[in-house]
């Protein structure tokens, strides 16, 4: 039985770009190699880098932001202390909502290039958009075991 790559262009080149942070690079070059049928904890890892990339810039706005809250300033304490031990999902959520209030240049070019791509606006607050809750729920059932791969199968001739 012969492996299957997922040898995707665009994983390639966001692999081989030089303005890709090297800890996501590593991610896709990795989904990019594996066999298909085995790929879903390397779609897990690469999206939650990518998210986590988001998280850190929407804190380093948000702290250059003004306009902080003692509960925010909290939650980031307890991101930056290892105590709030959440996956990328909920804390790139969380930082959202700590930015979707900014009006700050940076914090407008956030909301522009990266909330309006991976958000959408519900009446109330920024929730994240459904194929983002799909990825981080995928990867709770990579990461605790309930994700089993498609079995193999055998093509015989007739």
């Amino acid at each position: 039985m012969t492996e299957k790559k997922i040898k995707n262009e665009v994983l390639t080149k966001l692999r081989d770009a030089h303005y890709v942070p090297a800890n996501i690079a590593t991610a896709f070059g990795a989904l990019a190699e594996e066999d298909v049928s085995y790929a879903a904890d390397e779609v897990v890892s690469a999206g939650e880098e990518v998210l986590s990339f988001f998280t850190g810039l929407g804190i380093m706005i948000y702290l250059n932001g003004g306009n902080q809250t003692e509960k925010n300033n909290q939650k980031i304490l307890e991101i930056f202390y290892g105590l709030d031990r959440q996956n990328a999902g909920p804390l790139f959520y969380k930082v959202c909502r700590m930015v979707a209030p900014l009006e700050t240049d940076a914090a407008k070019k956030f909301k522009s290039k990266v909330l309006k791509k991976i958000t959408t606006k519900a009446p109330r607050f920024v929730m994240v958009r459904d194929e983002i809750v799909e990825l981080t729920m995928l990867r709770n059932r990579v990461m605790h075991g309930f994700f089993i791969a498609p079995a193999q199968k055998e093509h015989r001739g007739s």
